[in-house]
Formats: C-alpha cells, structure tokens, sequence
C-alpha cells in the first residue's frame, strides 16, 4: 500500500523528496528496533520499518526516469528490481555473527576446547 501513494507522492512533491523522508524514517525505525524493549515494540517498528521502506522502489524509478529515454526506461526498472532482488539476500545478517554466547559455549570454554566454523 505505501508503494502506491509514495508513488503519488512522488509525482506531487518529487522524488527527490519522498526517497529522503522514506531512507529518514526508515532510519528511526532501524533505531527503534534496537531499541525495542518488548517483542511487541520490536514488531511496530519492524512493520513500520516495512511501511516507510514501500515508497522507496517506485520512487526510485520516477527519479531516474529523466535521465532515461523512454525506450530504455523498462530496461533500466529490471536492472533496479534485479539489483534488489540479488543483493537483498546477501545484506542479512550472518546466522552466527554477533551472537550471545550459549550455554553450550560457556562450557566448551570451561572444558577448554573451542569449535571453528
């Protein structure tokens, strides 16, 4: 749903506008995730996360459209939702980095054997 009105936004205030108070927003919102005390504070925000984030693709095509002659403006979309869609992925963070240490870590450390992976 935000994809289409940031869409219409776009076109009535610019892009240029819309994708600055989306990447904003979008930054409290990573911030509240940090700091969410509760699972439930932690959902708002990730959904909120979500919402501000939807304006950003059809905005992005509205701002490069200019610079596009019209016969390579299909062309260029599909290279942007390409780009999103291989890079999104690798962009999570790893299962294993910054984790707390388990129970099972405690007591390997104890034991004095560590595991690599």
């Amino acid at each position: 749903m935000s994809q289409i009105a940031g869409g219409a936004l776009a076109d009535r205030i610019g892009p240029k506008r819309v994708i600055l108070w989306a990447s904003v927003l979008g930054g409290l919102c990573t911030m509240a995730s940090a700091s969410a005390g509760s699972i439930e504070a932690l959902y708002a925000a990730q959904v909120l996360l979500g919402v501000s984030q939807g304006p950003l693709y059809p905005t992005s095509v509205a701002f490069l459209s200019p610079w596009l002659p019209p016969t390579e403006r299909s062309f260029a979309s599909t290279v942007l939702d390409l780009g999103i869609t291989v890079v999104s992925p690798h962009e999570r963070p790893h299962p294993r980095g910054n984790r707390e240490p388990t129970n099972a870590d405690h007591q390997r450390r104890q034991a004095g054997t560590t595991t690599h992976s």
